[in-house]
């Protein structure tokens, strides 16, 4: 009844109306998104739980790398475009903790994203979808800015490697 990824682009969609529209409604209502995620959505091993009952009784046990990933940089986004401060230091660090994790659980050895894991059953989808990786190149370059810390950096160039090699089509020029 309820999904992270809905509430995932509506917080997307709400930072950049906020860009343009800078509305004292708006920016509570992107503070409310902003703590759901922090307090529902991002469980204590630093990944997303992504489906819920109405009364947010957590329904999954599936870990997606490729949203963990693009919700670090997006929630820490959501939280400097409304310029608070509080919610800026909460997401910043929620933002280097799941970059932590993905660095150690999603990046196969080839450089490129492991799609899912599911970890109640152990079982791993190691496919490997485009759109995960254009997000770790900017969750992760998002988590170097925050931390300026280099064990950032080489898993950048790790993925960026995978992308030229395996993703970009160099005759036609698409992913």
């Amino acid at each position: 009844e309820k999904t992270m990824n809905t509430h995932l682009h509506i917080l997307e969609a709400y930072t950049n109306l906020y860009h343009v529209w800078p509305n004292s409604i708006l920016k509570k209502q992107q503070e409310a998104l902003i703590n759901l995620f922090l307090n529902k959505f991002i469980n204590d091993d630093s990944h997303l739980n992504l489906f819920f009952t109405n009364t947010w009784e957590n329904k999954s046990s599936v870990i997606s790398y490729g949203h963990d990933i693009e919700c670090a940089w997006l929630l820490t986004e959501a939280a400097e475009a409304i310029k608070n401060k509080d919610l800026i230091s909460k997401t910043r660090d929620v933002a280097i903790s799941i970059s932590e994790k993905f660095i150690s659980e999603a990046i196969d050895i080839d450089g490129g994203i492991i799609n899912e894991r599911n970890s109640k059953s152990g079982i791993v989808d190691v496919e490997k979808h485009w759109w995960q990786h254009a997000e770790a190149l900017v969750g992760l370059m998002n988590a170097y800015t925050i931390s300026n810390d280099d064990k950032f950096i080489e898993p950048i160039f790790d993925v960026w490697e995978f992308i030229k090699k395996k993703l970009i089509d160099h005759i036609d020029g698409e992913w």
